[in-house]
């Protein structure tokens, strides 16, 4: 998987914040949340540890960036499919992301860590997967659900499972997932599965049909607490 050595060096344009958020990210990609202080991050970038404080207002608050980050990251990697882009844009760019930042790293050490830390990225990448699908679904690009909050959940398990068992998926697919071949694979094995099904013949049009869950009636589902 990626880790900090990976990290992108900032533009000369970036601001100080940024520069910050993308040090801690590499940390906690490397280390997870616990091992990353304040004091650590400063080092990294250069700064005084207060420096760090003046800007996020505690390691909390630095965290809560690194996620946001991390988020607009994976979400801009979507909008390429959003915009009509054909499913090797879309694995292309899932590879730059998988191979030249610790995205991906950071949101395994994250939610495997658990905690507070793990619980806000968790709801952050949730509502991000609800939206996806509630936008899909408006343009027609994906089929009406009863039940959003779960197919939310369920999209989501499709790249976390495989992130969350790395060591694993890796150890069978005899590559990393962060290289280009093992990118590709991921990408266009979940596309099979989400527009083509893997069930087939008359069990698959039978489930189709089956809706034993009542629609939300604004599709609104509750937000995580």
């Amino acid at each position: 998987m990626c880790s900090a050595a990976s990290l992108p060096e900032p533009s000369a344009g970036d601001t100080t914040a940024a520069r910050l958020i993308d040090t801690a990210c590499g940390l906690i990609a490397e280390s997870g949340v616990r091992a990353t202080s304040v004091r650590a991050v400063a080092r990294a970038a250069g700064v005084s540890a207060p420096l760090v404080i003046h800007h996020f207002g505690s390691k909390a608050g630095l965290v809560a960036a690194c996620d946001s980050r991390v988020c607009d990251a994976v979400d801009a990697t979507l909008e390429v499919f959003r915009d009509g882009g054909k499913p090797d844009d879309l694995a292309g760019s899932w590879v730059e992301l998988l191979a030249s930042t610790p995205y991906l790293a950071y949101v395994t050490q994250s939610l495997r860590e658990g905690g507070g830390a793990g619980a806000h990225l968790f709801d952050l990448l949730y509502r991000m997967s609800r939206d996806v699908d509630r936008e899909m679904r408006s343009d027609g690009v994906a089929r009406p659900t009863a039940d959003p909050e779960m197919r939310a959940l369920l999209l989501m398990s499709l790249d976390l499972g495989m992130l969350l068992l790395a060591d694993h998926v890796e150890r069978v697919l005899g590559a990393p997932l962060d290289s280009p071949e093992m990118g590709e694979r991921w990408v266009l094995g979940a596309l099979e599965i989400l527009t083509g099904g893997v069930l087939a013949g008359s069990f698959n049009s039978g489930a189709e049909s089956t809706n034993p869950v009542s629609p939300p009636s604004d599709d609104q589902p509750k937000e995580p607490t």
